[in-house]
């Protein structure tokens, strides 16, 4: 709108140039009124630097950028100071006193010159420093006196606000090099070898960058704002969230066309979002017991998970590894007997999604319809299982076909089947008890993944 109207206001000062003289003048004054008026746009610049501060994700470079912030502002308000200074002394000239612009010589030098002495004068007003320049009138006398009243409050809260973001980090660093100092200290104590103190100090550093630096997200568990929201607007959140992350996975595309609601539940209740620093270890199982609990979806980073190549042999490991959108542990949502050699590791920082299998069969028992889409892609997703591993039952865990995935999601939830297959009302609880045992058993469990 202020520009709008700055425009018509040029428009109409271009047509009336050669008419009015009075007009010509008004016209100029409202424009510049406007111009002025304009800068209360200023007020965005705001709400653009929260969103960029929301963006960076490390703590010394966010610290960084509000001192910066702080600073670009003073320079910015000492400018207008300095601007007024100078109108203040180039516009009394000619009047009985004169002035400090005349007094210093700069009302004949050169604009840049006038610029710089002008906001160095600025400058001294809100620190201790000193200059030749000083008010010689009334006018100017008081302009100064208004601006060291208003430096001795503004400055001092910039002021106060730099040392404390600095003091933060600082703080922040400190602790980190006490803690350091206190392991080896822990580790000297209890007379551990060399090699693993080096290697337990340097994990320790590198979990430390991560959770103080760019790659590691925030905790739901440490927003407190999080806590006063509705629970309605909760699941909003985790669902936009993680759905898209999800929904890659094409049983979960298919399944959440069949059964929206179903999947939001999954969003909801059933997902756990854990960050991983580079050679930490992410157990899918408990860490007493080797059967599989979850299925993980990567969001960032890499993974990598070694297990034998024969069954029988455990002193020669397979390492394969998985990547940004992929998953692994699947087979834990079709039976409860799948076991996992050990943990996955985090070949970098990574973000990661762990899917609670026991909350996802609760779940998918509260919407029959597309349960019986579930048990027909799990009956061929624990087939394909039981000829991928060859007889190895280590690699069940990696056995993530995206081809072979999508086929059985097709299958398993186009509608022509479905008719054919679903039972009808007559015999439903029948069919059902007969389905289910087939596939999905009633603690969660497959009969044929117990065989496999």
């Amino acid at each position: 709108l202020l520009d709008a109207l700055l425009v018509i206001c040029d428009v109409v000062l271009s047509v009336v140039v050669d008419e009015s003289v009075a007009v010509l003048r008004a016209g100029k004054s409202i424009s510049r009124l406007l111009r002025i008026v304009r800068m209360v746009r200023l007020v965005k610049l705001r709400r653009i630097m929260a969103d960029i501060m929301d963006r960076v994700p490390s703590e010394y470079a966010r610290t960084l950028l509000h001192v910066m912030k702080l600073l670009a502002f003073i320079i910015l308000l000492n400018h207008y100071i300095a601007c007024g200074w100078f109108w203040l002394g180039m516009s009394l000239i000619g009047k009985k006193e004169k002035t400090w612009a005349q007094v210093a010589g700069v009302d004949d030098a050169e604009m840049w010159y006038q610029y710089t002495t002008s906001l160095h004068w600025s400058l001294t007003q809100f620190t201790p420093a000193s200059m030749e320049v000083v008010p010689t009138n009334a006018p100017e006398r008081t302009y100064t006196s208004c601006v060291i009243i208003f430096a001795l409050v503004i400055f001092s809260s910039f002021v106060s606000a730099i040392t404390g973001s600095v003091t933060a980090h600082q703080q922040a660093r400190e602790r980190s090099l006490r803690n350091q100092m206190l392991l080896r200290r822990y580790l000297s104590e209890r007379g551990v070898s060399t090699a693993l103190v080096f290697r337990i100090c340097h994990y320790a550093q590198v979990y430390h960058k991560m959770s103080g630096g760019m790659e590691r997200k925030t905790a739901a568990s440490t927003v407190e704002a999080l806590q006063i929201l509705p629970q309605s607007m909760r699941a909003e959140i985790r669902w936009e969230a993680f759905s898209p992350v999800l929904l890659v996975h094409p049983l979960f595309f298919q399944y959440n066309t069949a059964s929206h609601t179903a999947v939001r539940h999954v969003c909801t209740q059933a997902l756990s979002e854990v960050s991983s620093a580079c050679g930490q270890e992410v157990f899918l199982s408990g860490q007493s017991t080797k059967v599989l609990k979850h299925m993980l979806f990567l969001l960032e980073g890499a993974m990598k998970h070694g297990f034998p190549s024969d069954p029988g042999y455990h002193h020669k490991l397979v390492e394969e590894n998985i990547g940004k959108n992929e998953w692994a542990g699947e087979v834990a949502i079709w039976t409860d007997k799948a076991e996992i050699y050990g943990p996955f590791v985090a070949a970098s920082c990574c973000d990661i999604l762990l899917l609670d299998t026991c909350g996802f069969r609760s779940i998918a028992r509260q919407f029959p319809r597309s349960f019986f889409c579930l048990a027909a892609y799990g009956e061929r997703f624990l087939r394909h299982v039981t000829d991928a591993c060859h007889g190895n039952p280590w690699r069940a865990v990696l056995c993530s076909s995206f081809d072979a995935v999508t086929d059985f999601a097709h299958m398993a939830f186009d509608t022509d089947i479905l008719s054919a297959t679903r039972p009808s009302s007559t015999d439903g609880s029948r069919a059902a008890g007969s389905q289910t045992s087939s596939s999905v058993s009633a603690d969660g469990g497959e009969d044929e993944g117990r065989n496999a």
